[in-house]
């Protein structure tokens, strides 16, 4: 069962104990945002699931658990080009528009599968750059300063881990400094977590966490523990 609901801010949370729920919700919405092919443009969901099986060799429902949609996003991919969307699709617009009616411009839409806990932190990471201009400065000019500090053989394996995931190169940035708060051990496992981006982690993951509770008035911490079940 998918569960519809408003945490901090002008954040919507959608979640399922089930992974395929989340996918069949958000597979296109969230490839119109941040895939390296089909970011910004329409495409139906057998085009897509023939291009990812060709690339990956598996199935994206099964590859992903965490989805973060900007509202601008959002609002455009329902205005015509996607038509007909599907009934999961549809039925995540109706509740979106019923929750956008009582909140701040711009917001943001998080999908996540229950009791993940770094997932959801990774997902917020995502928000609070979309919806507060000064984090992300702030972020912006740290991944900056790790970026000079890369050699080659590091940035070659960070563009490795974009690609791997069909990342498109507008968001590279946002990811990094998200995978560095919230997902160490998908870091690790790809060559990626140096001692270069454990100093510069430290001090990302602590501007993180003032800035959220700067923004929404709670920790982030708080948020998840309160939302891990349903």
């Amino acid at each position: 069962m998918v569960e519809y609901k408003k945490i901090k801010g002008s954040i919507l949370l959608v979640k399922s104990n089930v992974r395929q729920e989340l996918g069949q919700i958000f597979l296109r919405l969230q490839n119109f945002v941040d895939s390296n092919k089909f970011r910004n443009r329409s495409f139906t969901l057998d085009e897509f699931s023939k291009w990812y099986y060709k690339e990956k060799k598996s199935s994206y429902i099964n590859d992903f658990k965490g989805f973060n949609i900007p509202s601008s996003f959002f609002i455009n991919f329902f205005c015509g080009q996607f038509d007909p969307v599907s009934k999961e699709e549809a039925y995540l617009k109706e509740k979106v528009s019923q929750f956008s009616m009582g909140v701040d411009h711009p917001y943001y839409i998080i999908g996540y599968l229950n009791n993940s806990g770094d997932t959801m932190e990774h997902e917020l990471v995502h928000a609070l750059y979309y919806l507060s201009r000064g984090y992300r400065g702030q972020h912006n000019e740290l991944i900056y300063s790790l970026k000079k500090s890369l050699n080659e053989e590091e940035i070659v394996n960070w563009k490795k881990f974009f690609n791997k995931f069909s990342y498109h190169q507008e968001i590279w940035d946002e990811e990094m400094g998200a995978y560095i708060i919230a997902d160490k051990t998908t870091l690790i496992k790809n060559n990626l977590y140096t001692p270069t981006d454990f100093r510069h982690g430290a001090k990302l993951k602590n501007i993180f966490k003032n800035s959220f509770l700067f923004h929404f008035g709670v920790t982030a911490s708080k948020v998840i523990n309160q939302n891990k079940s349903s």
